[in-house]
């Protein structure tokens, strides 16, 4: 699926629930029904390196003549239809995140708006051409949760039971671990259980 078609694939029962991890925005969540968070996420923008000097803010990409390449129905591109009022967007009709920074580096778009974990991977690969502007501080943080229809609540209650099990469990640390240097831009609350009553009680 792609990620302007996957709220109406779940509608029509294309399939049950979306696990690649979407963005849980108010838009999105009048169609279709969010479990909790499983992860947090931002957005940053990949640009080439030598214009690191003129674009060092999203006012000094939001100009005329500049073109911000995106994915089309992505969190990016929503943010950018809401917030952009200067600046070309060209949407790229495909389910590949990583398109709108190839984009960049091919040199068909001055810069591209994506979640920060995408941009990361591909500024990594890239590090003597690309720049990801905003990877100490990502911008318009969201979170990141798997999704279903609205007329499944059962399965919804049943993802949800499973994500506080995997939490609650380390479960999460156990299979993350491992891809743990490749997973910039993603981040985590830090929950401390604390005994209540009993001997151990504060």
């Amino acid at each position: 699926t792609k990620w302007a078609t996957f709220p109406s694939g779940l509608q029509s029962d294309q399939f049950d629930v979306f696990v690649g991890g979407a963005f849980n925005t108010p838009r999105r969540a009048a169609a279709v029904s969010f479990s909790r968070p499983v992860m947090y996420m931002g957005h940053s923008v990949t640009i080439r390196k030598e214009d690191a000097g003129k674009f060092k803010t999203l006012s000094d990409i939001d100009k005329a003549g500049v073109t911000i390449a995106t994915v089309l129905g992505t969190s990016g591109h929503e943010y950018m239809r809401q917030n952009f009022k200067n600046a070309t967007i060209k949407a790229l009709d495909t389910g590949d995140l990583t398109q709108d920074s190839l984009e960049v580096l091919a040199g068909r778009a001055d810069a591209a708006l994506q979640d920060a974990f995408k941009v990361a991977q591909v500024v990594g690969r890239n590090k003597e051409k690309l720049v990801d502007l905003f990877a100490e501080k990502p911008f318009y943080m969201l979170p990141v949760a798997y999704v279903v229809s609205k007329n499944n609540q059962e399965l919804l209650t049943f993802v949800n039971n499973l994500l506080d099990w995997m939490e609650t469990n380390e479960k999460w640390n156990e299979l993350s671990n491992k891809y743990k240097a490749d997973l910039g831009g993603i981040f985590f609350i830090d929950k401390e259980y604390k005994p209540y009553g009993g001997p151990n009680a504060k």
